[in-house]
């Protein structure tokens, strides 16, 4: 009998102990989201991660898949069949890890930004300062989701034409964060109004217009996106209008010269940039190793230009083109 009585005793201190301990917490490394935006701080950490989302959509996959579509690039000795079907445009293309690459991180993207929207208005700011500062934060992050959208529309969606975009399928328009959500396509012209309508609106947010090679989204970043998007949807002369803008104001004069070209290639010293995310040799996007080649024990690169370019100064060619590291414009 006392060993049974011993058994349950031990088993009640276990029942006890057990019942009394608060179980609902999460691991001292991580925290609910609803906590995420408590501070400035907060919202400037989630502001920064969009704007490195945004430089990892110019490098890589996102940029090697569509050039490698295009014809004036032929396979080297050291091609090996790496992205094989997209360099000659086969339909197994639709199931290659590159191309759902740039859909899954776009909208990887874009529920980031919806997340960020939905939840800033959590942080409390005790100056009119700092209230500037999380409505400045918000046209960024918008400007980011309407170009996560550009870059979508561009790749999934067919070519824009006004007198059937609105019967033609876009893609899904995910404007709040919901991971149970199951969006379908939307509309060709919804996606494309919707891109404009958000440039519009966070326009006159900024107050600057903008310098050369500037690593923070500006007005002009803004209307350099608003005249593509208008571009795309043959509204020529509102494009014009646009672009026009910041060709007149004079920021941004064309590399005319030999010693120009050099500096932009060489030493990423460019007028011609409206908006260039910051990368340094520690903190870069994805690979270009398609492109560019730094192995010494490989002779050329993967892919290369079928021929030079063609009225580009001595020093530019198309070899060059792709052996020299730069950082990619998003403008």
């Amino acid at each position: 009998m006392k060993p049974i009585i011993n058994l349950l005793t031990i088993i009640g201190t276990l029942v006890f102990l057990f019942t009394s301990c608060d179980l609902d917490k999460y691991p001292p490394d991580q925290f609910d989201t609803k906590d995420a935006f408590r501070t400035l701080t907060d919202a400037r950490n989630h502001r920064n991660g969009l704007y490195d989302r945004l430089r990892s959509c110019k490098f890589g996959t996102f940029t090697q898949t569509s050039e490698l579509m295009c014809d004036m690039f032929n396979a080297t000795g050291n091609y090996g069949n790496r992205q094989g079907a997209i360099h000659r445009v086969e339909i197994a293309m639709l199931t290659d890890g590159n191309v759902s690459s740039i859909w899954s991180g776009a909208y990887g993207g874009i529920n980031q930004a919806n997340h960020f929207l939905d939840n800033v208005d959590n942080v409390q700011t005790s100056t009119p300062a700092d209230a500037t500062k999380i409505e400045y934060y918000k046209a960024e992050v918008r400007y980011v989701r309407a170009y996560l959208y550009y870059v979508l529309i561009t790749h999934f969606g067919v070519d824009y034409e006004p007198n059937t975009a609105t019967e033609l399928p876009g893609v899904p328009l995910v404007t709040k964060f919901d991971i149970e959500q199951k969006p379908v396509r939307a509309a060709l012209a919804d996606v494309y109004y919707f891109i404009l309508d958000e440039l519009e609106t966070i326009e006159t947010v900024f107050a600057e217009g903008g310098k050369q090679n500037s690593i923070e989204i500006t007005r002009d970043a803004v209307l350099a996106l608003k005249s593509k998007i208008q571009l795309l949807m043959h509204d020529y002369e509102g494009a014009a209008t646009t672009a026009n803008a910041l060709i007149n104001s004079g920021t941004y004069p064309l590399v005319e010269t030999l010693e120009g070209t050099r500096r932009m290639w060489v030493n990423d010293e460019s007028t011609e940039d409206i908006f260039t995310l910051y990368a340094d040799i520690n903190e870069a996007g994805p690979t270009m190793a398609m492109f560019i080649n730094f192995d010494p024990g490989m002779s050329d690169a993967m892919f290369r230009l079928k021929k030079p370019l063609t009225n580009t100064p001595p020093m530019i060619s198309a070899g060059m083109c792709f052996s020299r590291s730069r950082v990619r414009p998003l403008l």
